[in-house]
């Protein structure tokens, strides 16, 4: 859904199903965080939030955002040493998307609700939201514009010179006994091909305005920069502005290795639960039947990011990679 202002029949459904999610909240949490905001002297973001969720009468908006901007600079400036500032920056957040889609302010409300995401609202709260959120919006007339028109990107195999002591086995779809006992039990790396082979995802993944088409219009944390030479940073951006910024002049780059275009920091979509946030991508994988071995998959999470992205080495022992490319 794009642009600021749109009427449409679902937000009274909306505004109502998130007021019940913001009570719900509350209930659970929020006088534990204002009892917590008054305790440190916080007095100006207590009232405002008594105010955002709708204890206390007042201008609900201007409240929740003071409030919202004054934890956000707190976390910033000295961090978020309780739980109560994340907590308060949840509550505050969806009480200005009740107020976006009161006013027809779609674009805005869709935002706020990403925020609570990032920053980890309790899953009992968010789920429920997300399904019905992901089904009611999906249902709406959208009108999407791209300014660039991406050709699809045809990946090159790169060849790298590997010690032969140094190489890490590599089979086509080996029987669970094999894997189990060849490698699972012996805490052994191997690379399993062939096993991704039926997932939507690797003709759906591969092409981004698709990426843009369904969620262009959603914010995700993106990490920028290397920590290597100190560049490093962390930004929410649209994931249309991630793509056209960022992703694809990169991998047009790549390709065209002879161009001289200035290219864009990298920039990767990591350290998220991605899946969590887009629940609909969940159809287009599958989980590998090796995960069973360990008793099933605990935690399904997807990382999105150019060639040349470099990342912390991962020490999990009973982790699963799947590359989609």
């Amino acid at each position: 859904v794009h642009g600021g202002q749109q009427n449409n029949p679902l937000q009274p459904t909306l505004h109502i199903f998130l007021a019940r999610i913001l009570t719900q909240l509350f209930d659970v949490s929020g006088r534990d965080t204002c009892d917590e905001l008054q305790s440190l002297g916080h007095k100006n973001i207590f009232d405002d939030l008594l105010i955002a969720v709708g204890i206390v009468r007042g201008d609900v908006m201007s409240a929740a955002t003071r409030a919202s901007e004054a934890v956000w600079g707190h976390g910033k400036e000295k961090g978020w040493d309780t739980p109560a500032w994340k907590e308060c920056f949840i509550l505050c957040q969806l009480s200005r998307a009740i107020e976006f889609l009161r006013s027809g302010s779609t674009a805005d409300a869709i935002k706020c609700i990403d925020l609570v995401m990032i920053l980890g609202a309790p899953e009992d709260v968010t789920y429920p939201f997300v399904e019905y959120f992901e089904s009611s919006v999906s249902n709406l007339p959208r009108h999407v514009e791209h300014s660039l028109k991406f050709p699809p990107i045809e990946l090159k195999a790169i060849a790298i010179e590997i010690a032969a002591d140094r190489m890490i086995d590599r089979i086509h779809c080996p029987d669970i006994a094999v894997f189990r006992n060849d490698y699972y039990k012996k805490n052994k790396r191997v690379v399993v091909t062939g096993t991704t082979t039926s997932w939507t995802a690797l003709s759906k993944w591969s092409d981004m305005n698709w990426f843009i088409s369904n969620f262009g219009h959603r914010w995700v944390p993106v990490e920028i920069g290397s920590v290597a030479d100190g560049t490093w940073r962390e930004e929410v951006v649209t994931f249309k502005e991630f793509i056209e910024t960022y992703l694809y002049p990169r991998e047009i780059a790549r390709e065209n290795a002879n161009s001289n275009q200035k290219l864009p920091p990298i920039a990767y979509l990591a350290q998220h639960d991605l899946l969590n946030h887009f629940p609909t991508l969940t159809n287009d994988i599958e989980i590998p039947s090796y995960c069973d071995v360990s008793g099933g998959a605990d935690t399904i999470n997807g990382w999105i990011g150019p060639a040349g992205t470099v990342t912390p080495f991962v020490t999990s022992i009973h982790m699963i990679t799947c590359l989609c490319r």
